[in-house]
């Protein structure tokens, strides 16, 4: 008897915890019930509701458009699998190897990596494409629908000399997410392009970790870097700062703040020179700010471009995803960038028809300005 008695106990808090879960679900989804009931009441009844109604879609991008926040946003299928590979390390390709951007002056070059097809044609940093195979340059896809194998003319502006170069396509190795010079006599050149792929931050380190006995100071480049992940960013500034540092303050959805803590035992310890611009968002204003703020790094540039907000990107059930704004971040000394951006210590303005880090080295001011304050902070040597 106390055995069944027992049974019907457990049978009778099964239940009522069932209830209970029931009740609470319902709590929960409360305030689109109205939303559920209005879209089965169309879908069975009115006659525009036909078979290719996507209501779904619609409703979810809706939902995220009332919030009126720029970056909280409703992505298909197809756009959140693209924002996956960009999280993903790059495997072979086939093309010519080097790195393009639209300018106020046209199509122009960036990075040329040692090898590629492109610096075996004779490319330089800082060319203009004008045109492909005679074709003119309206668009990238010219360069990415390149055969293995094939050769193609490519035409270009450099310093106002028209050239027509030849150039095969082969396969390549994408090009990564930051590129590392040395500069002679103990300075290095790292440029970060963004941060998105997963390791890259440990590749970086690795990297610095290898030249540290060799490196007087290192000129760091975030020019036109949109951000990416955050730990990336704060992963790096780690290895720069001692133990206890302040890397920024975090604000949540409860409006309380909290601080980031870390560092580490064995910092790198050589000057550094950040150079930004208008451009240098989000995780690379995180990591500007904690190296500037802890008296770690000289900047130089341009007003960086003021995002203090951070976004987590949600899975749903068919593959597409939700990217939402999930807290604010504020520099270690409290200020809130929002807008106005991180203020250089040494302002020197870009070009108007180009990016500074597309230029020729020896055409790009910030550059040079920023160089020139690393080597006179540098122990002679």
């Amino acid at each position: 008897m106390k055995k069944r008695e027992g049974l019907m106990g457990a049978l009778c808090v099964g239940a009522a915890a069932s209830v209970l879960t029931v009740v609470v679900l319902k709590g929960y989804y409360a305030p689109v019930e109205n939303v559920a009931r209005a879209y089965y009441i169309l879908k069975e009844n009115c006659i525009y509701a036909q078979e290719d109604w996507d209501a779904e879609t619609e409703l979810v991008q809706h939902l995220a458009d009332s919030l009126k926040d720029r970056y909280t946003v409703y992505m298909d299928p197809l756009s959140a699998d693209g924002l996956l590979e960009r999280y993903t390390p790059s495997e072979g390709a086939v093309g010519l190897g080097m790195e393009v951007v639209s300018t106020g002056s046209g199509w122009r070059v960036g990075e040329v990596p040692i090898g590629s097809p492109a610096m075996v044609s004779g490319i330089c940093q800082g060319d203009i494409l004008l045109a492909v195979n005679d074709v003119l340059l309206m668009d990238l896809s010219a360069l990415q629908n390149i055969s293995e194998g094939e050769t193609v003319s490519l035409t270009i502006n450099r310093s106002g000399e028209q050239l027509t170069l030849s150039a095969t396509a082969r396969a390549i190795t994408p090009i990564k997410n930051y590129i590392y010079r040395d500069l002679g006599g103990g300075l290095g050149y790292l440029r970060i392009r963004e941060f998105m792929e997963e390791g890259m931050e440990k590749e970086i380190i690795d990297l610095l970790m290898e030249k540290q006995r060799e490196l007087r100071g290192l000129l760091l480049d975030l020019r036109g870097n949109p951000g990416g992940r955050l730990d990336a960013a704060l992963a790096i500034a780690e290895a720069f700062l001692p133990k206890d540092s302040v890397l920024l303050y975090e604000e949540g959805k409860d409006g309380a703040r909290k601080a980031e803590v870390s560092g580490c035992g064995h910092p790198f310890s050589y000057p550094l020179v950040i150079l930004q611009d208008g451009e240098s968002a989000s995780a690379a204003e995180v990591l500007c700010g904690a190296l500037r703020c802890n008296h770690r790094a000289v900047v130089v540039g341009e007003n960086s471009y003021g995002k203090n907000t951070m976004q987590r990107v949600a899975s749903l059930p068919d593959g597409s995803a939700l990217r939402y704004t999930c807290a604010k971040y504020y520099l270690p000394d409290g200020s809130d960038i929002a807008k106005t951006g991180i203020t250089p210590d040494v302002a020197i303005p870009r070009r108007e028809d180009a990016p500074g880090w597309a230029l020729p080295y020896e055409k790009d001011v910030q550059y040079q300005k920023a160089l020139v304050l690393l080597r006179a902070q540098c122990p002679k040597g």
